[in-house]
């Protein structure tokens, strides 16, 4: 079932953008191609079936984790009929310290299985056939068949979430909606190229509780530079709260926010003036009550948490 939802899945339609934005993301891309015209994906493997073997485990784990333990399983067991005579126990003893380890051994072997069995044992390479093996999604299909070549797919993780929202490429609440929008609007020269850049820039510059953003080398095409910039005297105004929302409270209803997004929470702090009581004291709620506030704690003196979800 799940071969046949892959297969019927439709298209990517190009959105619909002004030229202005058009010519933004190209320029975009453009940027990403002067700095790493071939990147690649940082996971070390040997052909086809090592790269499932590692995109699969690589699954709530780092890359580096996964490497450190691929260099010692690999050796040992880098095709279907190795592993299958290594065994879940076997296997077991070398991927103990990457996270949901049983789990993944477990799939791991069952894919071996019938790699095995139904394809002869040689890795299959289409997106039903990858897709209908345990432990393989969606995902792990898009990035074995984007980095051998075979399909330009964007395969969306946390990182390439995360950047793709503060690059306004898209607004998609599901991966699925933000991977047919990465599709749709990045120039077809770079589809193969534009989720290895996207997850390193997230992984390296533009980080979820502090983006490098001095350091960022796109930071002139990101419409979200202004958020993280700047120092408290300064608040964009496109992230003032409405002074209505404050009336009748402590700062007479002049207190700027400052957004700043934590993976798919955010926070928002708000400056008290300097005759705001210090930290951990009460604040007044909408209907005028007083109302002590724990998180308050947690921040530095004269600031104060608005909201932790958007």
């Amino acid at each position: 079932m799940q071969a046949i939802f892959a297969v019927m899945r439709k298209p990517a339609v190009k959105k619909r953008l002004s030229p202005k934005e058009k010519l933004r993301v190209a320029d975009l891309f453009d940027r990403f191609a002067t700095l790493s015209d071939d990147p690649r994906t940082e996971l070390a493997f040997q052909d086809p079936f090592t790269l499932v073997v590692a995109v699969a485990l690589s699954a709530q784990a780092t890359d580096v984790q996964v490497n450190k333990a691929t260099a010692k399983l690999f050796p040992v067991a880098s095709t279907p009929e190795q592993m299958l005579a290594l065994g879940e126990a076997g296997l077991t003893g070398y991927i103990n310290s990457i996270g949901l380890f049983r789990n993944k051994a477990k799939n791991v072997i069952a894919l071996s299985r019938i790699v095995m069995e139904q394809h002869g044992g040689k890795t299959p390479l289409n997106r039903a056939d990858l897709e209908a093996l345990p432990g393989v999604g969606r995902k792990t299909a898009s990035v074995v068949l984007n980095e051998l070549g075979i399909e330009p797919a964007i395969a969306v993780d946390t990182h390439v979430f995360r950047v793709s929202h503060r690059l306004k490429l898209s607004d998609g609440k599901t991966p699925d909606k933000v991977e047919a929008d990465l599709m749709a609007i990045v120039p077809e020269p770079y589809l193969t190229r534009a989720h290895h850049w996207l997850i390193l820039h997230g992984r390296y510059t533009c980080l979820a509780r502090k983006p490098k953003c001095g350091e960022c080398q796109v930071r002139a095409l990101c419409p979200s530079a202004e958020l993280f910039v700047g120092d408290r005297g300064h608040v964009p105004s496109s992230v003032r709260v409405p002074q209505s929302r404050y009336s009748g409270g402590w700062f007479g209803g002049h207190v700027p926010a400052v957004h700043v997004p934590f993976g798919q929470a955010s926070a928002r702090f708000t400056a008290a003036a300097n005759t705001a009581p210090a930290s951990g004291a009460c604040s007044r709620n909408r209907s005028g009550s007083m109302a002590s506030s724990s998180m308050t704690r947690r921040v530095p003196s004269g600031w104060r948490i608005r909201s932790t979800r958007q």
